[in-house]
């Protein structure tokens, strides 16, 4: 354990005398001050929502001609409410029977809303489609008595819904900091004196995870204490935290043991950070895209986040997402194992 502590403090050190630690620390911090302040609030995802009750009222017409919502009719409200607590669906709308002959008689009849609020940008553009929708039937604002039943919450400024993903950024920082400090150390010839030396291979490889992963830790949760005054589930956040950063940095030995050369190595990360992060980004507007993201850890990371910082989730609720975070992080811990071993065995 001593051996694999000395190897943490030298690797940290190299990080400090390199820009590894301006690149993971203060890069993200300065991103995200930078667009919490200067980006303007926009929508562009596309909701999900169910309606049920009386599914022949015009009103389904009215939001099925929204650009950004798409509605599908259900017959079970019981299960469609459990769809938005799942987060798999946005809102459950309860159509009343004689809605539209109440709105023609203009006797305000009730719309109940089963709402997740726990992604603000959906549940805004979902009450906005319900609100376009109303007006182009009765010709006026707000012509019915609309009743929201919320599951989650979320406080703050609606750019803060993007800060999950900004979390992300920083956690994939480990990647980078471990693979390029496994590169110079490849390059400069020191990486074979220290396999030949008579320490254990698997406190080496301890090290170099455990460098990046403290970096990116640490810069995650400096960006979260200045970016987000929320009453999620702190708890939870920062387990989610620690093993994004732990699969991260595990995947940057990885690339590190296998590019051997600087420019190759930036040049993998800049595709594996697309990899990551491209189809999380677009999971709302395809469904190509969505199931993609189910095989990447940037997926689970930015999902348990999502629940545990809006809805204050417990650990039971992102049970699957730790788990499978997990999970990642000891294959990529193992792959990256056998990898080193095969390179102590050749030097």
């Amino acid at each position: 354990m001593s051996a694999a502590w000395a190897f943490i403090r030298k690797d940290l050190e190299d990080a400090l005398r390199s820009h590894s630690l301006v690149f993971v620390l203060l890069g993200p911090l300065l991103l995200s001050l930078l667009f919490i302040n200067f980006m303007e609030d926009s929508g562009g995802v596309k909701v999900s929502a169910a309606a049920g009750g009386f599914t022949e009222s015009g009103f389904i017409q009215a939001m099925r001609g929204s650009d950004f919502c798409s509605l599908e009719i259900s017959g079970d409200g019981e299960k469609s409410r459990q769809a938005v607590k799942d987060g798999s669906l946005t809102g459950y709308i309860e159509i009343p029977p004689g809605f539209d002959e109440a709105l023609k008689r203009d006797e305000y009849p009730e719309l109940r809303i089963y709402l997740n609020e726990s992604e603000p940008v959906k549940a805004a553009l979902l009450r906005e489609a319900v609100r376009t929708a109303l007006r182009s039937m009765a010709g006026q604002e707000l012509p019915a008595d609309i009743r929201v039943e919320k599951v989650g919450s979320f406080e703050g400024a609606i750019t803060l819904a993007f800060l999950p993903m900004w979390i992300v950024f920083s956690c994939l920082g480990a990647m980078s900091v471990t693979s390029s400090l496994l590169v110079e150390e490849i390059d400069g010839k020191t990486l074979n004196a220290v396999l030949l030396a008579p320490v254990k291979w698997w406190d080496i490889l301890a090290g170099k995870i455990f460098c990046g992963l403290i970096l990116a830790f640490l810069s995650a949760v400096m960006m979260l204490g200045l970016c987000y005054r929320g009453e999620g589930n702190y708890p939870v956040m920062a387990a989610l935290i620690l093993l994004g950063s732990f699969v991260f940095a595990a995947a940057g030995v990885i690339i590190g043991l296998i590019c051997k050369k600087p420019s190759l190595c930036g040049a993998v990360n800049s595709l594996v950070y697309l990899l990551m992060i491209m189809p999380v980004t677009m999971a709302d507007y395809s469904d190509l895209m969505h199931k993609i993201s189910g095989c990447l850890p940037a997926w689970y990371l930015c999902s348990g986040l999502n629940q545990a910082m809006f809805a204050g989730a417990s650990w039971p609720a992102v049970r699957t997402d730790l788990l499978l975070l997990l999970l990642f992080g000891i294959l990529f811990t193992a792959a990256s194992a056998i990898i080193m071993k095969r390179t102590g065995e050749y030097v």
